[in-house]
């Protein structure tokens, strides 16, 4: 147990130090042993010597930040300890199959190699791929069990030093938690809902219980919960599960659990007075018979936004019978869509949900330019104000320019930075 720590301690130095010095006293010092020491433990148990990891976290992390910033590639290439261009071009092209100026330009897929993490858990049925998750097996115990009333209190202890969000979250709706006890000790929970057939995923873990497998474990439950309502509905998409976090530190969780992609998204405010309303005769509430056009321009929308934003494996979604009567009830729920017509033609969509946020908007690609964009924005912020909410929200792509734009002008702010990771649910129950 306490070598573990100790191992821990070690790899946590060396993932807060990947762009800077990573010094041969301090992991003396954090494992109490020798360097020397250390790194014979660590081949013995990965089968990969410590500088061969430490190479390929940083590849892997140079390669995060050529595909996430703007920094210079030199500048990247010196942070990560390349002293000059052709030695990181070269060593990245080896470990990527790409040039580092191509992998900003295009979506060819780099290699992950995850953090190391020595957990403790009772499963032992792990599996890998090429770069694969290295676990050291002994009897720590993870329950994951249902949330109780007695629950709110200790986990409100433990967010509170956190991001808020993260308490909006816990108390929104208990029926969809679960809570994973740690050794008898409430360290976290999961969130779960499908939304529009998505599944969508919240996983906390209390900062002194993190690096334990307690995240693993809440991952693999939520994969588990939503096999079985696909089971319910059939309309679920049960391939890919969404997960949604404030902190851009836990990417390197994302990555360890097979998240294989990230996107930023900006959550805006609208706090300001009734906006002056344009093209307002063009909008009218959604109408069944308007399901085929509406459900085109939304998909293409969506399919052209997630293009946008780098998502590899898009595809433009078609209208379905079942789709259908999903749009019909919701016609009369709290969602209200709305059409922008022109000459009779819908070219525009847009919905407000939960109350007072813009839930959906997209324009036809061909009525771009005309202002029809703006229009609905304002029409639905104006529709969230007039019902006496006290301000209108949005969530907003990061590289979503149009839609960015559209806000901007109209007087939203950006109130915080929050991430959606994405991960292939496994075929088989774990």
């Amino acid at each position: 147990m306490d070598l573990m720590n100790r191992m821990n301690l070690v790899l946590d130095y060396i993932e807060n130090n990947l762009d800077g010095e990573i010094k041969e006293n301090k992991i003396a010092v954090l494992f109490a042993g020798s360097k020397s020491m250390f790194q014979r433990i660590f081949t013995l148990m990965t089968e990969t010597t410590l500088s061969e990891y430490i190479r390929k976290r940083k590849l892997t992390q140079a390669a995060f930040d050529i595909r996430n910033s703007n920094e210079k590639i030199i500048d990247i290439a010196i942070k990560y300890g390349y002293n000059s261009a052709v030695a990181f071009n070269s060593a990245f092209k080896s470990f990527h199959g790409i040039s580092p100026s191509n992998a900003r330009k295009s979506k060819f897929q780099l290699q992950n190699f995850h953090r190391l993490t020595f957990t403790l858990a009772f499963n032992q049925n792990q599996t890998g791929g090429k770069h694969m998750q290295y676990h050291i097996i002994e009897n720590a115990e993870i329950i994951i069990r249902k949330y109780t009333a007695g629950d709110s209190e200790i986990l409100k202890s433990s967010i509170i030093n956190d991001n808020p969000r993260y308490m909006e979250d816990l108390a929104s709706d208990h029926n969809k938690l679960t809570v994973a006890d740690y050794n008898g000790v409430v360290a976290g929970y999961l969130w779960t809902t499908v939304y529009m057939g998505h599944c969508q995923a919240f996983i906390y873990v209390s900062p002194e219980y993190r690096r334990r497998g307690i995240g693993t474990a809440l991952c693999h439950e939520a994969e588990k919960k939503f096999r079985e309502e696909s089971d319910k509905d059939k309309n679920i998409n049960t391939k890919e599960m969404w997960g949604y976090y404030y902190d851009f530190e836990t990417i390197k969780f994302t990555g360890k659990l097979g998240f294989y992609f990230t996107a930023s998204t900006l959550e805006m405010e609208y706090r300001g007075s009734l906006i002056p309303e344009q093209k307002q005769d063009m909008i009218r509430k959604c109408r069944k018979e308007d399901f085929p056009r509406r459900c085109y321009i939304w998909n293409k929308g969506y399919h052209e936004m997630q293009i946008c934003s780098g998502y590899p494996d898009s595809k433009q979604e078609e209208p379905t019978e079942e789709k259908k009567e999903q749009f019909i009830d919701h016609l009369n729920d709290p969602n209200d869509w709305y059409v922008l017509e022109e000459d009779g033609k819908i070219v525009g969509t847009g919905c407000i949900s939960w109350g007072n946020y813009i839930g959906a908007l997209a324009v036809e690609k061909e009525s771009a330019n005309k202002g029809y964009g703006t229009a609905l924005a304002v029409f639905m912020t104006n529709e969230i104000l007039k019902r006496g909410h006290g301000f209108a929200g949005v969530s907003c792509d990061a590289k979503n320019a149009n839609a960015r734009h559209i806000y901007d002008k109209i007087g939203y702010k950006i109130t915080e930075t929050s991430y959606s990771s994405f991960k292939k649910i496994n075929e088989t129950i774990l």
